[in-house]
């Protein structure tokens, strides 16, 4: 203790070295809190900036059997007022439609579910097997095709390849199917490919990325007849777009792939059979089209799809993606379109459609549905689902 210090001194240096030491620990103790709850705050933001996000396994039901296989999904009227319904497609359902209500955010109500009988429309000969896609024309027209695919043995199923049109209507308090313009039409056993594409007995062919796709179906045709079957043509996807006022049915193709490239054709309803016109192209990173949609986000019309692998394994990576429809109207394509990929979706993911609020806030993307396959029963082996993907852009 130095000399002439006053009574008391010798602890004082003690205290004063525990009283900084706890004035230091104190403050990093703030500092941390600070940064923590500063850490805290940002992901709160970000999540809250994101919107709500669809993992992979975030599933529900589409009610049971017997929509176990969903395969094809579509906004229509619930003609009972000003609401919109979904329209369901089943692949192992010949005779029937499925229609739900429509929560206010996508999802669909199953307890509201009816059965939309479509066999009156049809003779018995006449069902339409594997019912793979759904479009509707601005008068409320219903399109639904048959895959036009081969099963599993490589088999042709002359079921498979037609196609119908159908009206919705309400009798009596329950939903109907009554013919509607395009009618009935079985593309036939045996399909003349080359007349498909826009041939004639003058000597008329194909030219650009039509040609490319004939001689890609034909080869797969060619390939099937010996036992595989993995490029044979496969009818996963249709939409009506109408970016010029004028509407167009386009369908897309799970197979065959062009050079890697996936497909879709212009369908010429009104040519009385199965006509193209017209092809495009999309880079899809070697897989092919699983569905389609059309939807509106942000002011702009959109073409939104699926996608998978065509050998179509559970353990294929399935997406959702997009392209503005304005592309559909270039008459002259420069390649291949380059597709906007949005989110991947779960496996077995087979049918699209766009959703938006009815009064969505300013900005607000919207968001897509998206319905997966199950396994067929009674109950449902495994039951069909579906997805809500928020668009997020």
């Amino acid at each position: 203790m130095p000399r002439g210090s006053p009574p008391g001194y010798a602890g004082r240096p003690m205290v004063f070295a525990l009283a900084r030491a706890s004035v230091l620990a104190i403050a990093r103790v703030s500092v941390f809190v600070t940064v923590l709850v500063c850490a805290l705050v940002s992901v709160l933001v970000s999540v809250l900036a994101a919107g709500p996000t669809a993992a992979a396994d975030s599933l529900s039901s589409l009610g049971g059997a017997p929509v176990c296989e969903a395969s094809t999904i579509l906004r229509v009227p619930c003609h009972t007022g000003a609401a919109d319904c979904w329209l369901v497609g089943d692949n192992e359902v010949r005779t029937q439609l499925f229609l739900y209500g429509m929560a206010d955010d996508g999802r669909p109500d199953t307890a509201s579910r009816e059965a939309v009988v479509i066999s009156p429309v049809l003779a018995p000969e006449d069902e339409i097997s594997d019912i793979e896609a759904l479009a509707r024309f601005a008068d409320g027209e219903v399109l639904v095709y048959g895959s036009h695919s081969r099963n599993k043995d490589c088999k042709v199923r002359p079921n498979r390849r037609r196609y119908v049109g159908l009206r919705l209507e309400r009798e009596n308090g329950a939903i109907v199917a009554r013919p509607g313009r395009i009618g009935f039409v079985s593309s036939g056993k045996t399909i003349d490919w080359a007349r498909v594409f826009g041939g004639s007995p003058q000597g008329d062919s194909p030219q650009g990325e039509l040609a490319r796709v004939l001689r890609a179906v034909s080869e797969g045709d060619a390939r099937a007849d010996t036992g595989d079957c993995s490029a044979s043509f496969d009818i996963e996807g249709a939409v009506v777009s109408h970016p010029e006022g004028v509407e167009h049915v386009w369908l897309g193709l799970r197979a065959p792939l062009v050079d890697g490239y996936a497909v879709l054709v212009r369908h010429d309803v009104d040519a009385g059979g199965l006509r193209f016109s017209e092809a495009r192209l999309l880079d899809l990173g070697g897989a092919g089209v699983r569905g389609l949609a059309r939807g509106r986000s942000r002011g702009k019309n959109w073409i939104y799809g699926l996608s998978a692998a065509p050998g179509g394994r559970e353990s294929d990576r399935f997406a959702l993606w997009r392209f503005p429809e304005a592309v559909l109207s270039d008459p002259a394509p420069a390649g291949p379109v380059a597709v906007e990929i949005l989110a991947p979706v779960a496996a077995r993911s087979e049918g699209v459609a766009a959703h938006q609020l009815r009064r969505p806030p300013p900005g607000d993307p919207g968001t897509a549905i998206v319905v997966q396959d199950g396994d067929e029963g009674a109950p449902c082996r495994r039951d069909a689902t579906y997805q809500i993907v928020p668009i997020g852009r």
